[in-house]
């Protein structure tokens, strides 16, 4: 399998959180000790899909055996996904990071599939 860069929204930077007071006005949100409620800002609808995901590569092998030949009852296999142990990115979420003193977004890569060995019998009756 193979996939180039899908596009992604990527998040520009951080902004304080807003809701609507009791007038209709916007007003900055504050969590129980006071403090100010950051969240993600994505910008305008400029911004829509302007990044793409890293790319997407995987090789799977699979080895089956079946006995009586094509019109045997049962049928053994063993499959590698991911064969190459590539370290392909899943998602790419951004998370805000409060540990240089000021909240800046960090994008996080989670990754897929690891090599994964597998095998199994499958009887048709």
């Amino acid at each position: 399998r193979f996939a180039s860069g899908f596009p992604r929204t990527p998040a520009l930077g951080v902004r304080v959180a807003a809701t609507e007071d009791d007038r209709g006005a916007l007003v900055p949100v504050r969590d129980d000790a006071g403090f100010l409620v950051y969240t993600q800002d994505f910008g305008d609808v400029s911004n829509l899909n302007t990044a793409r995901r890293p790319t997407f590569a995987r090789v799977d092998a699979r080895f089956t055996y079946r006995t009586g030949g094509g019109e045997g009852q049962w049928l053994l296999y063993f499959e590698i996904i991911n064969l190459l142990n590539r370290n392909n990115t899943l998602v790419v979420s951004p998370e805000i990071d409060f540990r240089l003193g000021r909240p800046v977004i960090r994008e996080e890569h989670v990754s897929s599939l690891p090599l994964v060995p597998n095998f199994g019998v499958r009887f048709r009756f």
